[in-house]
């Protein structure tokens, strides 16, 4: 009468106790896994009737998230653009000023313009450095064509066919053909030909063909877009043969004008009046390209406060999302506490199972 339980008659009990702690011990594993990942069960199936918000919820909020990249990429775009704008419009102040000082010499008698033509000679490379901006994916001012360099040769801008053509026309200024030199140059600055233009191909196009060139980016549902700053080439269509249409490209070629009088002086045939036109010619592009700046910087702006909805509304639909799929932590803690004590009661039970003699069980 000495044998055990565990010889006999417990092998219901026990295999009722195992059922049981394998039950317990299977909680165990969900819970410490809904606390882990902070969710109620890794796929769609195991949320129950929560499924469906999950469903609908999940795309939104990976398509906000997805807003939220786009406007950040555009954000850093603008903000080389806006640096490579400061640029610009430093160089056609500066030599908006530098003209202003040219004029007041010339009232006064014969000078050289060898200084301040070596000084837009050395601009035009700031020129080029500015407009070959990128952003580490694509080049800011090439448009939507942003693999592409925005000026794609090697050479200095003031040793380019472009520039040496306006100076052919430089050289054979005289008092009389100042207007027709600067329309010679302007024809030249906007010519699209693969033969003397400066830009990549994609680019190369009239002023308000290149408005149309920008890169445009989705910001938001149904399509929203926005684009990601300027193209070298763009502006208005060109009224007459003093402006190419193009800002930038009308800076290039004023700076390449002055560029050429290196060897003249200011009592030179035509240089006189030539200052005269150039000074209010670089003075209508500073404004522009400040207009630009400033456009540029309003994008910003509008963009930052896209920024901030779309944060609110991501936050909102995270909390909601959340409170759905989400367990109660404290609720959790509590339950692991309750697993772990049924777990260790059942244990000790059937230690004291194996220990009972039939005597004591009957």
């Amino acid at each position: 009468m000495s044998l055990t339980i565990g010889r006999y008659g417990a092998t219901g009990t026990n295999s009722i106790l195992s059922q049981g702690i394998k039950r317990i011990e299977d909680e165990q594993e969900s819970v410490a896994w809904q606390t882990a990942n902070g969710t109620i069960s890794p796929s769609l199936a195991g949320l129950g009737d929560k499924r469906d918000i999950a469903l609908k919820l999940s795309p939104k909020m990976d398509a906000i998230k997805g807003y939220q990249a786009n406007i950040s990429s555009v954000q850093n775009r603008l903000s080389v653009s806006a640096n490579s704008l400061k640029q610009l419009t430093d160089l056609a102040q500066n030599l908006n000023k530098m003209l202003i000082q040219m004029q007041t010499i010339s009232d006064t008698g014969s000078g050289s313009a060898h200084g301040t033509a070596v000084t837009a000679r050395s601009g035009l490379d700031i020129l080029k450095q500015a407009l070959n901006a990128t952003d580490g994916v694509g080049y800011i001012f090439s448009g939507a064509n942003e693999r592409a360099k925005t000026i794609p040769s090697t050479e200095s801008l003031a040793d380019s066919k472009l520039a040496k053509t306006i100076a052919d026309y430089v050289n054979n200024l005289t008092d009389d053909n100042v207007s027709e030199v600067i329309a010679a140059a302007t024809k030249a600055a906007a010519d699209n030909s693969s033969d003397l233009t400066v830009f990549n191909q994609s680019i190369s196009v009239s002023a308000k063909e290149a408005s149309s060139l920008r890169k445009s980016v989705i910001i938001g549902d149904n399509a929203q877009s926005t684009t990601t700053g300027v193209v070298a080439t763009e502006g208005d269509q060109a009224s007459d043969d003093t402006t190419t249409g193009s800002p930038i490209r009308d800076l290039m070629r004023d700076m390449m004008i002055v560029a050429s009088l290196s060897d003249k002086t200011l009592a030179s045939p035509g240089v006189s009046k030539l200052v005269n036109k150039l000074q209010r010619s670089v003075k209508d592009t500073a404004n522009k390209l400040v207009n630009l700046e400033t456009t540029n910087g309003a994008h910003q702006n509008d963009l930052k406060a896209q920024q901030g909805t779309l944060q609110s509304v991501g936050t909102m639909l995270t909390t909601y999302m959340g409170d759905t799929i989400q367990p109660d932590m404290g609720a959790l803690s509590i339950k692991t506490n309750d697993l772990k004590v049924q777990l260790e009661a059942s244990f000790l039970l059937i230690n004291k199972m194996k220990n009972l003699t039939l005597a004591n069980y009957i």
